[in-house]
């Protein structure tokens, strides 16, 4: 293990552990605290080193961060904790960069991570729900937002060491449906889709479409009779409501290219969420940000508008790439994240750079590299 993993897997750990001294929705230890630590110490610890394969995208990154730090809060004087929140996503792009080839460790190494974090979700959810102690139990933060780590720690492990085991799907189901989770669970079924039909065959599809059946009737189930359930009392549509009322009168302009670094949102919008009053600007005068929208689509095709949007979305498949995962693969990842930011904050949560971490980490034990170059595969040249 190199010594970055090291300090990696004792963070996870020991949060794991704390999470067994109370039950509520969040962690007994500020995890929020102890993984941004983490993520920050994934520079300190290890040498970062500008490449080429990375030069221009954090160049174009930092410029956008800094460009836009500048004018929203000097020239329009925005507090800078309202400014971060909005950003946050960037600053994560800027550390995960230098990830790039960064070995973290052996497949030992990393099965060991792999099976203690299964371990601690699978008895907590299963002692929290089994002894009606927390019906939306929880290991490190709110599972709309921890479940997007797990799931695609299990795509990696499927990866990286091949075929998994039974006993792993029994287990993955049972946090997956004990969550109780809207967001969680279509993320569970593309990759459950990913690795299932990776090479389809009869046997196949006999043997595993009535599991895919039985996760799909599980979501649906867990959408219409989840407590404040029904398709009309589902927050995020009140989000999207509330986005659409804010574009209405959008130029094509900001559609494109986001709104004024950084553009509250209408008086009537913020009245409507007035519940989320945690929510509000740090300036505690009544007005609100594209934070309140919860969704991170949403929040970023404000903010930032639909070009940086799909600018995301391919830098880190770009990312993935250029670590040698295949063009499928790549695209999955994207995909789960993508989709989870249509609930939650996705690229903006501290988990997205901790998986991206870890893709990029132990991207060498791949079984199958493949040579690419920004995403286009080039053919390997023999001398003949």
């Amino acid at each position: 293990m190199s010594r970055y993993f090291k300090i990696y897997f004792l963070i996870f750990f020991i949060l794991g552990l704390s999470a067994f001294v109370e039950w509520g929705k969040a962690n007994y230890l500020p995890s929020s605290m102890f993984f941004d630590l983490l993520i920050l110490a994934s520079l300190l610890v290890r040498k970062p080193r500008m490449s080429v394969e990375i030069f221009f995208p954090f160049i174009f990154f930092f410029a956008y961060f800094f460009i836009s730090l500048i004018y929203s809060t000097l020239y329009k004087s925005d507090h800078i904790l309202d400014f971060l929140l909005s950003y946050k996503a960037f600053v994560y792009f800027l550390i995960i960069f230098f990830s790039l080839n960064k070995e973290m460790g052996t497949k030992k190494g990393f099965l060991y991570f792999y099976y203690m974090l299964l371990a601690f979700f699978f008895l907590k959810y299963t002692l929290s729900v089994g002894l009606s102690l927390n019906i939306r139990p929880v290991v490190y933060r709110e599972n709309n937002f921890e479940l997007l780590f797990v799931v695609l720690l299990f795509y990696l492990r499927h990866i990286l060491v091949g075929r998994v085991k039974g006993v792993e799907w029994f287990i993955m189901t049972a946090i997956l449906l004990l969550s109780l989770s809207r967001s969680a669970i279509p993320l569970y079924l593309i990759v459950t889709c990913a690795i299932i039909f990776e090479r389809l065959s009869i046997k196949k599809i006999i043997i595993f479409m009535p599991f895919i059946f039985v996760l799909v009737f599980s979501f649906i189930l867990i959408l219409l009779n989840r407590p404040g359930g029904g398709l009309e009392n589902i927050d995020r549509l009140v989000f999207l409501q509330v986005y659409m009322s804010e574009i209405q009168n959008m130029s094509l302009m900001n559609f494109l290219f986001g709104v004024e670094r950084i553009s509250p949102l209408s008086p009537e919008s913020c009245q409507r969420l007035g519940f989320y009053k945690e929510l509000f600007s740090y300036n505690n005068d009544g007005t609100c940000y594209s934070v309140i929208l919860h969704s991170f689509v949403l929040r970023a095709l404000y903010d930032h508008g639909f070009i940086m949007f799909i600018i995301i979305l391919y830098v880190t498949y770009y990312l993935l790439r250029r670590a040698r995962y295949s063009f499928r693969e790549s695209f999955v990842v994207v995909l789960v994240v993508c989709l989870n930011g249509l609930s939650v904050s996705s690229f903006n949560s501290y988990f997205f750079p901790l998986i991206m971490i870890i893709y990029l980490g132990f991207s060498h034990l791949r079984q199958t590299p493949e040579i690419v170059s920004y995403g286009v595969e080039l053919p390997l040249i023999t001398q003949r």
